[in-house]
């Protein structure tokens, strides 16, 4: 309130420090001043209120009064202010007497209305919500120009709302788009004071309402400026009960992470900030005297008021939550949608853009223009011929003690393609693979291509029946496999034309074929390959993906991580999934030694690590749930040769990257992100090593990164407009990747590769059906998905097509499956309402076996749950967090069998610790008391620390070699128990 309009210097931290020191409400005093000298008669005079007997009208008033009465003392006049009429304490028990009986009941009425299942708004915070809110804040300042606040007075002029209303419908709108949701609960103040006597009075009257909007319908602008000022005025109606009833009447219990009922308020003050009297005539705020950092109560707080007939604003936020620069980029989506609203109010809320057109383009071009040029071949496969003709010799395959060359590879493979093209395999020919990994397996590939054919790769330990579905819906013509496993596959569904590569025929005819290549021209849009997804339907689907999708996804790696033809990369993803691709393809086609892992031994760390070391591998590739475990294992040395390690298939962990990093001085590790159908992958990122940088939230996931060579990814919203930075939405993927189809579903082909709504030119864009956000530095994070599907250790699920198969079960009548805890320990789980009223679901047993004829094991769920009935939501919808938790326990039809002997007796308490089951019987199923293949590999690697045996264990737990622990002792020819525990195992094993 000083006459001087020079700063006040120091000062400002003084009247900071007024403001922000604590109050103390048991003693008082709840009214500070400070008079501050500023220079000769200038002073400032620094007062600071506490919330409880003060509010913003309770503040014009006293400054009225304040300045009213500083000029008459000056003047040597009386006290020019009349006496009061009442107290603010008359007013408290006429409050109190009024809101009583009938009439708070109404108010209640109303309220519990209202807001009875009012959703949290999950907008997008640069950090995890701190399990108790923090009052830590900042404040920034905007503004809106004088012609968008005419429109929009005009506006609320035509449409009978007031200012208020039409500002708070935008925010809702705002909100809508930040939040991902169409019911928007914003609270706001009201001054309370409806009646003439409380006008004047100095005291706490605000009282604070929440007006939950439905945007739902994508309504016009001005049709949604009718439903919040029917909100509004209904919100009015009803102020009088204070807010802190509400929530005592409509909140069961609190959580302490955030407010109660909403979590952001937005407010709006109609009178005039700027102008006034002269300088002199009466005191003026303090420039600088409100810090940029303060106490705050929400999550976001705005507040918006009129200036000079512009708006100015400002968004004070919690900073535990978000970052000021995202609140900057809030407030320029603010001003653009307010200028879009005066612009052309009649546009449905949806189509109101948020971006200016620079970030626009920055979103659609900047960060996605990834253009390059291949290599000028067709196919990836004639640049490892080219490798081959230039280094016969150099060693291409190992397997065990087995190697190929360069020059032996290539010609097994050429006179694989003569065989083919004898059998009639052409241009577009579909030849399925169903071999174990080896030298057969990498020629078979190549063959393929070489013939001209595309490969399907088959996994003999699928059900029957969905090998007969594929390899007739991919119109399958030839088989090539080792009759020891593909046998099953040779039928009356089964193709007319097989290839036994194990057959002395097969070898003595292919031994009589040329070593060059068959004269067979490939097109880069051509055939490479399908392979099959979990299908929603419930059938699967077959992906095809063309040879320049491949070729452009192993150039991407190469131009990026740079193989030299002296390195060497473990193989050791099935074929049926497609990171096999780039592990065989990426050593072959840079001249590098590419080392197989032995067949069903992929998942056995105590074999991976074994060749890391001894064939001093250079680049390997996890899952992260198996990753996580290869983290914890006990190398026998820090792996020095290691220089890259690609994760993909399962968000990231950061907190295993870092375990790793603490291990390893050497290997950088990559995280990799793309579905199937954009051939293997189509974003990654490397983990820097850790010293300070943000990527490093203990706890937080790795970021999917950015996106490959010729690959487009766009973020986009329902109306498929681009969403802002920071904002979820569902990725978008085009490029030279995409795949060409799912073979014979033209349907859901049209559904899932749509038109690039940005690219101009008629090509088409992948709707992912992933969840993400652009981070400021122009990477992707991954949230989660927009429909069920789930990733269980790497494996792509469709629930829908497990719940299919379970509801064909005559004894289930509805089922929903999910998933449950997370990285290794991640299980599918399946909920049940048995048929009939009285009996049960079906005994565990019995529904595996029902679903093992219909899909692979890695779909059947870990545990089955009966429930009297499927929780649903006030509205209808499933309510899976309702879901009841898993409980791994032995089927009941299983009596208990005691472990007999030592081996036993130490088999079970292994088994037991891995499972976190408190009993294991000699007779009980590994798999059915909660196991599966990646927990398997930890029971392998302690049974190694204690056994002897004959026979590699991790085969042993093959379904269905082995189904309980007994079987595991007989499997072995010789077992035997070392007579001494292993050092730095973090349980005692029970040795006798």
């Amino acid at each position: 309130l000083s006459g001087s309009t020079h700063p006040v210097g120091e000062g400002n931290a003084v009247i900071a420090g007024q403001g922000l020191a604590p109050f103390d409400l048991a003693t008082g005093p709840l009214v500070r001043a400070a008079l501050l000298r500023v220079d000769g008669d200038d002073h400032v005079l620094a007062l600071a209120f506490h919330h409880v007997v003060f509010d913003e009208w309770s503040d014009r008033a006293f400054q009225r009064e304040l300045l009213a009465l500083y000029e008459a003392f000056r003047a040597g006049l009386p006290d020019p202010l009349a006496p009061l009429g009442i107290q603010y304490a008359d007013f408290a028990v006429w409050q109190r007497q009024w809101l009583s009986g009938e009439v708070v009941d109404a108010q209640l009425a109303y309220w519990r209305e209202r807001l009875t299942g009012v959703p949290i708004l999950e907008l997008p915070t640069d950090r995890p919500r701190p399990p108790v809110r923090s009052t830590e804040g900042a404040v920034r300042r905007f503004a809106v120009p004088a012609r968008t606040a005419d429109a929009l007075r005009a506006l609320s002029r035509e449409r009978g709302t007031t200012m208020f209303m039409t500002l708070l419908a935008a925010f809702d709108v705002l909100m809508s788009r930040y939040g991902g949701s169409d019911d928007i609960a914003v609270g706001t103040p009201v001054a309370n004071r409806n009646r003439a006597e409380t006008e004047d009075l100095l005291g706490f009257f605000v009282n604070t309402l929440v007006l939950r909007t439905d945007l739902s319908g994508d309504p016009t602008f001005t049709e949604l400026l009718a439903r919040v000022r029917e909100t509004a005025l209904g919100a009015y109606a009803h102020q009088d009960l204070p807010f802190e009833q509400v929530v005592d009447e409509l909140v069961a219990e609190r959580d302490r992470s955030r407010t109660p009922l909403f979590q952001v308020l937005f407010s709006y003050d109609s009178e005039e900030r700027g102008g006034g009297p002269a300088s002199g005539e009466r005191g003026d705020s303090v420039p600088g005297a409100l810090p940029d950092s303060l106490p705050v109560k929400f999550d976001l707080m705005v507040s918006l008021g009129e200036d000079d007939g512009a708006l100015t604003g400002e968004i004070q936020f919690s900073t535990a939550l978000f970052d000021a620069a995202t609140i900057e980029r809030m407030t320029g989506h603010l001003t653009a949608l307010l200028e879009a609203v005066a612009a052309d109010p009649g546009r449905p809320v949806g189509a109101l853009p948020l971006l200016t057109a620079p970030e626009r383009d920055h979103l659609l071009r900047t960060w996605t223009d990834t253009t390059a040029t291949l290599p000028p071949v067709n196919g990836i496969h004639e640049l490892i011929a080219e490798r081959a003709a230039a280094r016969p010799d150099s060693v291409a395959v190992v397997s065990g003690d087995r190697t190929l060359t360069y020059g032996e590879l290539l010609a097994r493979a050429n006179r694989l393609a003569h065989l083919l093209r004898q059998k009639g395999v052409g241009t577009e020919s579909v030849v399925g693979l169903c071999l174990e990994r080896g030298p057969d397996m990498v020629a078979a590939v190549l063959a393929v291509w070489q013939a001209g054919a595309a490969y399907l790769p088959l996994d003999p330990s699928y059900p029957a029946d969905r090998l007969a579905y594929m390899l007739a819906d991919s119109g399958t013509s030839v088989l090539v496999g080792h009759r020891e496993v593909a046998a099953g596959l040779v039928g009356a569904d089964g193709p007319r034309t097989v290839v036994w590569l194990d057959d002395p025929a097969t070898r003595t005819a292919l031994a009589a074929l040329p070593a060059i290549a068959p004269r067979v021209s490939v097109l880069p849009l051509q055939l490479a390959y399908v392979i099959y997804t979990s299908g929603s339907t419930g059938r699967p689907k077959g992906v095809q993906i063309t040879h320049r999708g491949v070729l452009n996804r192993v150039s991407w790696m190469q131009d990026r991580h740079r193989l030299a033809d002296t390195e060497r990369v473990l193989q050791k993803t099935p074929l049926t999934f497609d990171a096999s691709v780039w592990e065989l393809l990426w050593p072959l086609s840079t001249g590098a030694e590419l080392v197989l892992v032995e067949p069903g031994r992929h998942g056995d760390l105590d074999h991976v690590v074994e060749l890391l070391e001894s064939r001093r591998i250079t680049v390997v590739q996890f899952v992260p749930s198996l990753f996580k475990l290869f983290v914890a294992h006990p190398w026998p040395s820090a792996l020095p040769s290691l220089r890259a390690v690609f994760c993909g298939g399962e968000a990231l962990p950061v907190d295993d990257v870092a375990r790793f990093y603490a291990r390893n001085a050497t290997a950088v590790v990559a995280n990799l992100y793309g579905p199937t159908e954009n051939t293997i992958d189509a974003a990654s990122t490397e983990c820097p090593r850790p010293h300070g940088t943000a990527d490093w939230s203990p706890g937080g996931l790795v970021p999917i990164g950015r996106p490959l060579t010729n690959v487009r990814l766009m973020v986009l919203d329902e109306r498929l407009q681009p969403v802002p930075v920071g904002v979820a939405g569902e990725l978008f993927i085009a490029g030279e990747s995409l795949a060409r189809a799912y073979g014979d579903r033209p349907a859901l082909t049209a559904e899932r590769f749509v038109a690039d709504p940005y690219a101009g030119d008629g090509s088409r864009a992948y709707r992912s059906g992933d969840q993400v956000r652009w981070r400021a530095d122009g990477r992707l994070e991954f949230l989660g998905r927009v429909d069920q599907q789930v990733k269980v250790r790497g494996f792509r699920i469709e629930p829908g097509e497990v719940e299919s198969v379970l509801t064909a079960h005559p004894g289930v009548r509805s089922a929903v499956v999910t998933t449950w805890g997370e990285a290794a320990d991640r299980a599918l789980v399946a909920y049940l309402v048995p048929a009939g009223p009285v009996d049960g679901i079906p005994a565990a047993a019995e529904l595996r076996e029902h679903l093992r004829r219909s899909v692979p094991e890695f779909m059947v769920p870990t545990f089955f749950t009966e429930l009297a009935a499927l929780p649903l939501t006030p509205n209808g919808k499933l309510d899976r967090a309702a879901l009841p938790a898993p409980e791994a326990s032995r089927p009941e039809a299983v009596a208990f069998v005691a472990p007999s002997g030592t081996v036993e007796e130490l088999l079970a308490g292994i088994w037991g610790r891995v499972l976190g089951v408190e009993r294991v019987g000699a007779q009980d199923d590994f798999f059915e008391l909660g196991g599966h293949s990646l927990l398997a590999t930890q029971v392998v690697s302690r049974i190694r620390d204690v056994l002897d045996a004959e026979v590699p264990l991790a085969a042993l737990f093959d379904r269905p070699t082995v189904r309980s622990l007994a079987a595991l002792v007989e499997g072995s020819a010789r077992t035997t128990v070392r007579p001494v525990t292993p050092v730095g195992r973090d349980r005692p094993l029970p040795l006798s």
